[in-house]
């Protein structure tokens, strides 16, 4: 959102990428997510003071209310690579709009500024910024690359005819399969061998929603597969492409 000061034609931003925006509709957790229960002595408890008992049931709560939590990588990424592919034939060819950003989800979370700034307790406290653990940044920049690859086969599922749009998201297709095909030389992740041999079936052209469509369903389950038992902990030979994040595999161009 940007709004112009009195009698100023330059916009000045005043909001963007928000918590809703990765996390989903609040209305619903909210509450409960800034809920931290009691301490001991009876005082509203704070985040460093909540209980384990308490904060194990305040996140299976927020979860079933809807809130989309950092420790599930997969639904986390699928909220940003569902838009940032921009997934719209006519809007493309006939609007002019870019065919999708050139997204990469650590980057985006620790190195452009959309990283947590929060406060607790009074407003007046300072805000503090946290960031990720190189676990962590292992694990979604590889289902980030994942979800690159299932989002650009669901896009070109939509293209129905030759243009913009088409050639858009067939080059980017080809470069999500690159990106992939380079995490896999460093790391023998076994659900990234699946992905690559269904992408390498896939018809990289218009008109084949079925087929792409089927073969983006394949990798989002291997990529839930592979979020759910791996912790990066054992990717270490990845954090070369992590640092380099956003710019990493230019050559797959």
């Amino acid at each position: 959102t940007a709004q112009a000061k009195k009698g100023s034609k330059k916009a000045k931003v005043v909001a963007g990428i928000s918590c809703e925006s990765c996390h989903g509709a609040a209305r619903g957790w909210l509450d409960v997510h800034n809920d931290y229960g009691k301490t001991a002595g009876g005082a509203e408890a704070k985040h460093e003071t909540e209980t384990a008992k308490h904060k194990k049931v305040r996140i299976a709560k927020t979860i079933k209310l809807g809130m989309i939590r950092p420790d599930r990588p997969y639904e986390l990424a699928k909220n940003c690579l569902q838009c940032h592919t921009v997934p719209n034939e006519d809007i493309v060819d006939k609007g002019g709009h870019t065919a999708g950003s050139d997204f990469e989800l650590v980057s985006w979370l620790y190195k452009k500024g959309i990283r947590h700034t929060y406060s607790h307790g009074k407003s007046k406290d300072k805000p503090k910024a946290k960031g990720g653990s190189a676990n962590s940044k292992r694990l979604l920049y590889v289902v980030g690359r994942s979800l690159d690859l299932e989002y650009s086969l669901r896009a070109l599922a939509k293209a129905t005819r030759k243009g913009t749009y088409l050639k858009s998201m067939v080059t980017r297709t080809k470069d999500a399969i690159c990106k992939v095909k380079d995490i896999r030389g460093k790391v023998a992740i076994p659900e990234l061998k699946s992905m690559l041999a269904i992408a390498a079936k896939a018809k990289l052209k218009a008109k084949q929603g079925k087929s792409l469509s089927s073969a983006a369903d394949k990798i989002a389950k291997l990529t839930r597969k592979m979020a759910g038992k791996n912790n990066g902990s054992k990717w270490k030979a990845l954090d070369s492409l992590v640092a380099k994040g956003q710019y990493a595999n230019k050559s797959c161009r």
